[in-house]
């Protein structure tokens, strides 16, 4: 049987992350009282989160069953010494990185990250570099859009369609549009993690009725559904007000993270809020990315209920996907020891036990 294939196009970027007790004021500097540098970026940070939550790390776990997913990033990496990192740490993690390029004589992307101690919050400064490469012409047809699979792991090859695309905001507007439309005329199931939040207006409105799932935090779905004289208010009385206008947009599967209150979901056939899970262990580098780990955690359990019911996309437990995407995000954070390295795998998530924030 042909494996099933998700492919994430998105950005690959080091992280260069500063701790400090406050941000500096104009004209000042301060020492940081930590400094790491990690691999990281929306694109490989998903593809991990992805192949490693539908990937039991022992070989003989129970997760471990008769659906194959292959997992391809396709990227763009510079031609500094930082890219063949990216290429040997994503390959080594089961990703196919045959959809990676490099862009010559340009660096790789970087992200200077700032967080405060006291109150964990993170800023981020983010240089494009080789990710700007990319253009709406290339992602024109579906196999631009990594359809062919070469896998780092079977060395097999070939030109299989993805059964699902995942897509950031880190590329333009323009290109993310393009992937949008190209997957959509040729009915492949479409996932857009709408971060970065788009500058205004963001997406094309005619676009969302391509998109099998969307998922937004609530700045994001405030700055989606709102006009410049009309932003909307985001909180527990407005989650389903807000999601059904996105269902309104033509989006078939909404999901809407709400940091320590959880995540709230919609589709046509049912809607609510899982609670999050009590994270104690907090650290600071944790809170990046959990959201990219989520994305891939929920993702691979949509492809696993559709593979194994064999139906349309209609008729599937949402519910279910949030919750291994909060249990997946909630360790990620708890673990806190850089862009990856903290993404459980299938096993951990199925095992994952703590106590909820209701």
């Amino acid at each position: 049987m042909t494996p099933h294939l998700i492919t994430i196009i998105g950005g690959l970027d080091v992280d260069l992350i500063m701790t400090t007790p406050r941000l500096p004021n104009p004209g000042e500097s301060l020492p940081a009282t930590q400094y790491t540098e990690t691999l990281g970026g929306k694109g490989a940070n998903s593809a991990i989160a992805t192949y490693r939550s539908c990937h039991s790390n022992h070989p003989s776990s129970p997760s471990d069953d008769s659906i194959t997913i292959n997992v391809k990033l396709i990227g763009t990496v510079g031609s500094d010494h930082h890219g063949p990192k990216f290429i040997t740490k994503l390959a080594a993690n089961g990703i196919d990185t045959s959809g990676i390029l490099t862009i010559p004589n340009t660096p790789t992307s970087i992200c200077v990250v700032i967080i405060e101690t006291p109150t964990k919050e993170n800023r981020c400064l983010f240089f494009p570099g080789a990710t700007a490469a990319w253009k709406p012409s290339s992602f024109l047809t579906p196999l631009q859009l990594g359809g062919g699979v070469c896998s780092s792991s079977s060395g097999s090859s070939g030109n299989q369609l993805p059964d699902l695309i995942i897509a950031q905001m880190e590329l333009t507007t323009p290109v993310v549009e393009t992937i949008i439309e190209t997957a959509g005329k040729a009915a492949i199931p479409f996932c857009l993690n709408a971060a970065p939040a788009p500058s205004p207006p963001g997406i094309a409105d005619h676009l969302y009725r391509y998109l099998t799932h969307l998922i937004v935090n609530e700045h994001e779905a405030a700055a989606i559904i709102s006009n410049n004289n009309n932003n909307q208010q985001v909180n527990k009385h407005t989650w389903k007000t807000i999601a059904q206008k996105l269902l309104n947009k033509g989006v078939k599967n909404v999901v809407i993270t709400l940091g320590k209150q959880g995540a709230f979901y919609a589709n046509n056939q049912e809607s609510g809020r899982c609670p999050a899970y009590d994270c104690k262990r907090l650290l600071l580098t944790g809170r990046k990315k959990n959201r990219d780990t989520f994305t891939g955690a929920y993702c691979s359990e949509y492809l696993r209920q559709q593979t194994a019911s064999n139906n349309d996309g209609r008729n599937w437990d949402i519910r279910s996907a949030v919750v291994r995407g909060n249990k997946a995000a909630a360790m990620t954070v708890m673990r806190g020891v850089g862009a990856q390295e903290g993404i459980p795998w299938a096993d951990e998530i199925d095992g994952f036990d703590a106590p909820l924030l209701v």
